[in-house]
C-alpha cells in the first residue's frame, strides 16, 4: 500500500485557496505549453511525512498515533502566497507543522524509517511530465495573499489511490490528545 501520514484540508481552508486562486489566471501566468494538473479540493492535503509503497502500515499507524498523542493540535497557517517547491509542483506554504513533522520522524526512525526533511506545504497543481514541463523557471501566480488558520483535530495515515476520481483515502485517524512533554498543561 503506498501511504504518507498528514491531514487532509477542511472545507474552509480549500474556499479560501479556491477563492485566492483563479485557475485559468494561474495558467495563463505560468506560461503556455504547461497546462498544470490541478489538485481538486477533495484532494488536497498537508503531508507531514512521505512514506511510499509499504507493507508494513501497522507500523505506520502506530507511530502516527504515538506522535499525535504526544503534540497538541498544531495551529496551522496557510499562505500567503503559491511558490514552486519543485520543478514541477506549486504549492501553499503552511507553517505551523514542524513539531508534529519532529514528531512523527522520531517515531517512524525509531520503527526503522529513514529520517527526512520537512517543508509544510499543500501542494496546489503540478506540470506536465515531459519536455519542457518545468515551471520552476517560470514567475509564481500573482494572486490576493491567503491567511487562513487551521487547526486539525488528528493526524491521518493516508493511502494514494491509483485511478478513480478520488486519488487518497484516510485509513486511520489519530486524534491529538496530549501536550508536549516540554510544555506543561496551563492552569485552569
Amino acid at each position: 500500500m503506498r501511504v504518507f501520514i498528514g491531514m487532509m484540508t477542511p472545507p474552509e481552508v480549500d474556499d479560501a485557496l479556491d477563492a485566492a486562486l483563479d485557475v485559468d489566471a494561474v495558467a495563463e501566468e505560468i506560461g503556455p505549453g504547461l497546462t498544470p494538473r490541478w489538485t481538486q479540493p477533495r484532494d488536497r492535503h498537508l503531508t507531514v511525512r512521505f512514506i511510499g509503497e509499504t507493507g508494513d502500515v501497522e507500523t505506520v499507524v502506530r507511530a502516527a498515533t504515538l506522535a499525535a498523542t504526544l503534540t497538541e493540535p498544531p495551529l496551522l497557517r496557510v499562505g500567503p502566497r503559491a511558490v514552486f517547491l519543485t520543478e514541477r509542483a506549486l504549492v501553499m506554504p503552511v507553517a505551523g507543522a514542524e513539531e508534529i513533522a519532529a514528531a512523527v520522524d522520531r517515531e517512524l526512525v525509531g520503527a526503522g524509517f529513514e529520517a527526512r526533511p520537512f517543508t509544510g506545504h499543500i501542494t496546489l497543481a503540478r506540470a506536465p511530465r515531459r519536455r519542457g514541463g518545468s515551471v520552476r523557471t517560470r514567475r509564481a501566480p500573482v494572486h490576493p495573499p491567503v491567511d487562513e488558520v487551521w487547526e486539525p483535530p488528528a493526524l491521518e495515515v493516508i493511502e494514494s489511490v491509483r485511478g478513480g476520481a478520488t486519488r487518497y483515502r484516510v485509513v486511520a485517524s489519530c486524534p491529538f490528545a496530549g501536550r508536549t512533554l516540554a510544555e506543561p498543561a496551563a492552569p485552569r
